[in-house]
């Protein structure tokens, strides 16, 4: 028989969880990342993409919405400028313009260790050839 109480109560319980997981994540980070480093990308596509990033406006956290800048450089071929964003629900942006024309759009989230998760890459000009990408450690809190 179909019981409409436990499954009422169940879609509520279910639905405080995922009200939860933001407040407690960004009460994990409250500073900000530590956005003013090295970092290095790797590609599933094989491409590995080393980047200095500083923090140019703001903190870049989970209670924050700031912006960075910086400059990449992946075999041999150096970015022209580097700018992105980490906002207030921890999503990573990086735009990559390089050298000879092509712009590289990094997507993600970082979770509550400043790891990240769901990493996308693509070239601006074919957003529909994406492939994944992963930061070699994390960005750590302040």
């Amino acid at each position: 028989m179909f019981d409409t109480r436990r499954l009422i109560a169940s879609v509520l319980g279910s639905s405080c969880l995922i009200l939860v997981a933001p407040m407690a994540h960004a009460d994990r980070c409250p500073a900000g990342y530590d956005i003013n480093r090295k970092i290095q990308i790797t590609q599933g596509n094989g491409f590995t993409v080393n980047c200095q990033l500083r923090l140019s406006k703001g903190e870049v956290g989970p209670q924050t919405r700031g912006s960075f800048t910086g400059i990449c450089e992946s075999r041999g071929n150096a970015s022209q400028e580097v700018h992105g964003f980490i906002d207030k629900n921890s999503r990573f942006k990086m735009q990559v313009d390089w050298n000879g024309g092509s712009v590289g759009v990094y997507t993600g989230l970082l979770n509550e260790n400043g790891r990240l998760v769901d990493g996308r890459t693509f070239d601006a000009s074919h957003p529909a050839n994406w492939s994944d990408w992963r930061i070699q450690g994390s960005l750590p809190c302040k």
